[in-house]
């Protein structure tokens, strides 16, 4: 028991810190991050994975455990230094054995986190929550990026269209010196307002 007890008194202390994510919003969720192909998202993050039956708590889960935001929780609470590594992906490699993330079975996610210090142990918490939030909106933005080249080129190519269109009815009326549809009406409408004047 002495021994048990001088062995405990030599172990360094740590502290555990947990963040609970509420499920996303199914319908932000299929127009949003569901709503983006896989391959599009494994662009926007690193050491992405993913469960074969996803549903949106899943990849937010995957998203918190990548490359892309551990690194960006490395840089914001400077834990290269706090691990006292060489490199921040080292950092990050350190910084995984020291967090879980699980998704229960009504959708809610769990982050639980231990660090040496109580402090230290909610800032990771708290940047992980923070880190996902920004990757979120980020995404966001680049899909409404996307999607808004992708309506001016439909409108450039439509503009083309309508412009080659009106240079081919231009070629067949000189061609076969026909009366544009505005120009033949034009004098039976005059008539007709004549008379009835």
């Amino acid at each position: 028991s002495i021994v048990a007890i001088i062995v405990s008194l030599l172990l360094p202390k740590h502290y555990k810190a947990s963040a609970t994510i509420l499920p996303p919003d199914t319908e932000r969720s299929l127009t949003g991050l569901m709503g983006l192909s896989l391959g599009h998202i494994a662009e926007a993050v690193s050491s992405f994975s993913l469960p074969i039956m996803a549903t949106p708590s899943d990849l937010s889960a995957s998203i918190i455990k990548s490359d892309t935001i551990l690194l960006g929780v490395v840089d914001q609470l400077q834990l290269q230094k706090e691990y006292d590594t060489k490199t921040r992906f080292q950092a990050v490699v350190e910084l995984r054995d020291h967090f879980t993330v699980k998704v229960e079975p009504e959708g809610i996610i769990r982050v639980a986190v231990d660090a040496k210090s109580a402090l230290l142990c909610s800032d990771i918490a708290n940047s992980m929550v923070d880190q996902l939030d920004v990757f979120n909106r980020d995404l966001q933005q680049a899909k409404g990026r996307a999607y808004s080249e992708f309506l001016n080129r439909r409108l450039t190519e439509t503009d083309s269209a309508l412009h080659v269109a009106a240079e081919r009815l231009k070629e067949f009326q000189t061609t076969y010196h026909a009366v544009s549809l505005d120009v033949q009406a034009e004098g039976p409408l005059v008539a007709w307002f004549d008379a009835a004047r």
